[in-house]
């Protein structure tokens, strides 16, 4: 979610997965924050628009590749929240089986996140 002054995104500490062992994902999530353009929430808070990412492990912008790598995640999908049309959160999803974009899976969360 944005920060106060709305510089930099900072991590809420919502975080779902019914999977063992992403503790080292989400400790090193703690406390990070992240400027416009920056990693894939840091994009999609500045273009304002999903974006798929079909293996974040070897994305040179994902912020987290080297753990996303190491506890095997895969695609990632960020889409924002918007309301009157500013971003006030942003949503990541990841899979641990490389995918091309899947417009099921992203018609679904964007009904969810409209």
């Amino acid at each position: 979610m944005p920060d106060s002054t709305g510089t930099y995104l900072v991590r809420n500490a919502t975080w779902y997965s019914t999977v063992d062992g992403l503790e080292k994902f989400t400790l090193s999530s703690i406390g990070l924050t992240l400027p416009k353009g920056a990693g894939l929430p840091g994009r999609v808070w500045s273009s304002k628009q999903l974006e798929w990412v079909k293996d974040v492990a070897h994305d040179t912008n994902f912020i987290g590749a080297q753990v996303a790598l190491e506890i095997g995640f895969k695609a990632g999908l960020a889409i924002p929240i918007l309301a009157r049309k500013e971003v006030v959160a942003v949503m990541v999803f990841f899979v641990f089986e490389e995918r091309e974009e899947d417009k099921q899976l992203i018609n679904l969360i964007s009904s969810v996140a409209s």
